[in-house]
């Protein structure tokens, strides 16, 4: 009996915690850069940022366009 009772329990509280999981993902904490329009500094402005800003965008670039547009200022 004692340990249905655990099994019951164990099988309950991972179920409250599979439910719970996603409402904390999106529970965000205050990200010191939201809604911070400031531009970036020149040496913030690198071969990785250029990148994401692509792949972001929704075309990539090929390494050759990454480095042009990492060659730019911000």
């Amino acid at each position: 009996m004692r340990g249905r009772i655990t099994i019951a329990l164990g099988g309950a509280s991972i179920a409250a915690l599979l439910m719970c999981s996603p409402a904390l993902a999106q529970q965000g904490g205050i990200i010191s850069w939201q809604d911070d329009l400031s531009p970036l500094a020149n040496t913030d402005w690198n071969y990785d940022r250029a990148a994401h800003l692509l792949e972001r965008a929704g075309f990539g670039g090929t390494p050759a366009d990454i480095d042009l547009l990492a060659s730019m200022s911000p």
